[in-house]
């Protein structure tokens, strides 16, 4: 058995500070209920928390600045004043919400356009010494799940990372990992495409990010609802990390937790 490197393995939990989002969306929106998530993410030792204002669901609608600003400021605070042991993530494509987190002490960015939607980003993060981490959509959250199509999606995607990759090393902005962005601006089939062959964006030398957790895969296989899926979603998180995966983004941080614990009993490891 071939086992991912201890020291590369990461679980990032999603805390979702909007009204919209496909699987939580409302449950986080008001200041208690945000706290007592994270002191819950935090407990299953989580490595990361990516906190995100703005769902980016299928058909969502963007929201203002303001709006989204105002939705993870409380988290961000929350986790700078208590958490110092784990890593703030901020989910956001836009340039002003990234350079307001990294303020607050936001340690990476997580642009699900890779740095597209908005063409500042990368150069706003440029000497900030803030990771970011690229994901590549196709489209918008409003329309990538019209009809994605792509000629070849596996050296597609791959261009697309080289691209993204060579401009943030022009700007000297280091990269934290990159993610294909199952779900966004895909297919059944694209999504499996790229699930089966995860290793090849290894090949980049970063750590690669997939965020499965809950996702509508489980819909289409196993007739799952969305308030069913965490099992299913940890079944293949787990193969994934043997795949080419070493950041698993999830909704359900205790089995990640289990996950990590796991594979780390396997090894003889304490990582």
């Amino acid at each position: 058995m071939i086992l991912p490197p201890a020291e590369k393995i990461e679980i990032m939990g999603i805390l979702n500070c909007t009204p919209d989002s496909f699987s939580d969306g409302g449950r986080y929106i008001h200041e208690d209920s945000i706290k007592k998530r994270i002191d819950e993410i935090v407990a299953d030792g989580t490595d990361i928390i990516d906190i995100g204002g703005e769902s980016t669901r299928p058909g969502a609608r963007s929201v203002a600045t303001d709006v989204e600003w105002t939705r993870i400021m409380p988290a961000i605070l929350y986790c700078k004043a208590n958490y110092s042991g784990i890593k703030i993530s901020v989910d956001t494509y836009k340039s002003e919400i990234a350079l307001r987190a990294i303020d607050e002490g936001a340690d990476i960015i997580n642009d699900i356009s890779g740095g597209v939607l908005d063409t500042e980003m990368i150069s706003k993060l440029s000497g900030k010494n803030i990771p970011i981490i690229l994901m590549h959509m196709q489209g918008t959250p409003q329309t990538m799940q019209n009809d994605p199509v792509y000629m070849e999606v596996i050296s597609e995607i791959m261009m697309y990372f080289r691209s993204q990759i060579a401009l943030c090393h022009s700007l000297n902005v280091p990269i934290y990992a990159v993610d294909p962005g199952i779900g966004f601006g895909k297919t059944p089939e694209h999504n499996r495409l790229l699930l089966s062959n995860l290793d090849s964006f290894a090949s980049f030398d970063l750590p690669v990010l997939v965020g499965v957790s809950r996702k509508s895969i489980f819909k289409n296989l196993l007739n799952l609802d969305i308030s069913e899926r965490d099992t299913a979603s940890a079944i293949l998180e787990s193969m994934l990390l043997f795949n080419g995966a070493s950041i698993l983004r999830t909704h359900n941080t205790r089995n990640g937790s289990y996950i990590k614990k796991l594979l780390n009993y396997i090894r003889g490891t304490n990582v």
